[in-house]
């Protein structure tokens, strides 16, 4: 694990298409002054196009709660475990997992304290169902359970809540975006939206 060799103690995990908030740029040295506190659960947003302009969306059933946890209002959602301390936690390799393990209960982040998923602006619904496919190949319940995070499109509207809330910061960064091509997804009749 490329983490191991981070020259700080503390790390923020993000994929190639997540993007930090203002917010968490600036409670990431507040939260790692917790000494209580190995690893924080930060809330992950997805960014979604619609009706022409963007918008995160959350699936119904997932908002505000989280291993049985109350996480607070509606658009907490869809945490991740992605800071941490590298020293006091172990390295797991395992798809749809932290990564990481800690002795220690984590904390949870406030909700304004968020990153923003870029996966349905970068790739067309086509290229995200061959993403869960190749997720099922390693864990089939795994890759379906998760799959409103990846193939919105394919449920109904009504599955999801809509929100514009803070997606302004990232307004610019979305202009300057070229959209994939509008490749349409089809699900085969074993395959099924959890």
């Amino acid at each position: 694990h490329g983490a191991k060799l981070a020259n700080t103690c503390w790390l923020v995990r993000l994929d190639a298409d997540e993007f930090p908030s203002q917010s968490l740029i600036e409670n990431c040295k507040i939260l790692c002054r917790d000494q209580d506190l190995d690893s924080w659960w930060i809330h992950r947003k997805e960014i979604c196009p619609y009706n022409g302009g963007y918008v995160f969306a959350t699936w119904q059933s997932r908002p505000s709660i989280f291993g049985g946890k109350y996480l607070g209002t509606l658009f907490v959602s869809n945490p991740q475990l992605r800071l941490f301390n590298k020293e006091k936690v172990r390295f797991i390799n395992q798809v749809h997992t932290p990564g990481i393990l800690s002795e220690r209960e984590p904390g949870i982040a406030g909700p304004d304290v968020f990153f923003a998923h870029f996966q349905s602006v970068l790739l067309s619904p086509q290229e995200r169902l061959l993403k869960v496919r190749e997720y099922a190949k390693h864990d089939f319940r795994s890759a379906w359970e998760n799959s409103d995070e990846y193939l919105f499109e394919l449920l109904q509207d009504t599955a999801y809540i809509y929100s514009k809330d803070s997606i302004q910061e990232f307004l610019p960064l979305l202009e300057r975006l070229s959209l994939p091509e509008k490749k349409e997804a089809e699900l085969t009749s074993k395959e099924v939206l959890v």
